[in-house]
């Protein structure tokens, strides 16, 4: 049967490749799309079922099994290694949800489990930026997510400019950026500055790759002291491909790291790829 959706975002692999899930924060609801047979060809949509895991396709704010909790636009979705539960960027209520099977059919949303993984705990909106444990932890508009080597979420805090963290344990804190948007580099994360923040990848080494919406730019932060250089773009409206100090790209979004090392950027309409030239043992 064709299967639509309304606004797609963000989507998760699991380790085989045989599992999709998918954001589509337009309906409110996180989709999970199966390969029917480890045989078919993944190319053919045919070859999948999909099914609604949770979300009542109402924005709102409520925790429960997936039939009837309630999503507020989420953006993103990640996948956990370890369990494959799943983490997602709830931007209409500035919250991080937490999707967890409850170990039957993981087709059924019966068998999903949603809470509140950081964020206010309040029904509505409570946008801020504050770090601290999940109760008190603050966000505005969280949008792209991923997993650190170290299982530790990493968060693009859209309006607050800033690249988050979250421990497996729900602790919040703020690896690079403020609420100040401007765009800067330095040597501490405290002090660089993004013009809204709107996805991250991380790769095996923990360095952060993120995408600076209105500065056209992709950054990269260090997972230790949260150094923040500009690797590519800066300032410019049209996109040129090039090197990193002569490439542009209009409102680079969607950020994703391929198994190589290169970085695949999305932006207006189009879709780059950024390589190493020089692979430097200081990064």
């Amino acid at each position: 049967d064709l299967v639509s959706f309304r606004s797609p975002g963000g989507i998760a692999v699991n380790g085989d490749g045989t599992v999709i899930y998918i954001a589509d924060f337009e309906s409110n609801v996180i989709c999970r799309a199966a390969l029917l047979s480890p045989y078919l060809d993944k190319r053919y949509p045919s070859s999948w079922e999909v099914r609604v895991i949770a979300g009542t396709g109402v924005a709102g704010y409520l925790n429960g099994d997936g039939l009837t909790a309630q999503l507020h636009t989420p953006i993103d979705v990640a996948i956990s290694a370890v369990d494959e539960s799943l983490y997602v960027s709830d931007a209409g209520l500035d919250k991080i949800r937490h999707l967890r099977s409850n170990g039957g059919d993981p087709r059924s949303a019966a068998n999903w489990q949603v809470s509140l993984f950081a964020g206010s705990s309040g029904v509505s909106s409570t946008s801020g930026f504050v770090d601290g444990t999940p109760g008190t932890a603050r966000f505005s508009s969280p949008q792209g997510l991923d997993i650190g080597p170290n299982g530790d979420l990493y968060v693009a805090d859209f309006s607050n400019g800033a690249v988050r963290v979250i421990t497996p344990s729900g602790i919040v804190s703020t690896l690079a950026g403020s609420p100040s948007i401007n765009f800067k580099d330095s040597t501490t994360g405290a002090l660089a500055e993004f013009f809204y923040v709107a996805g991250v990848a991380v790769d095996d080494a923990g360095y952060v790759y993120a995408t600076d919406y209105f500065n056209d730019a992709l950054r990269r932060v260090s997972p230790v002291t949260g150094e923040t250089r500009t690797v590519a773009g800066g300032g410019a409206t049209e996109y040129v491909d090039g090197t990193g100090d002569n490439f542009t790209i209009t409102t680079p979004k969607a950020v994703a790291l391929t198994p190589s090392g290169s970085v695949l950027v999305g932006g207006l309409r189009t879709i780059h790829r950024a390589d190493r030239i020089i692979d430097d043992a200081a990064r």
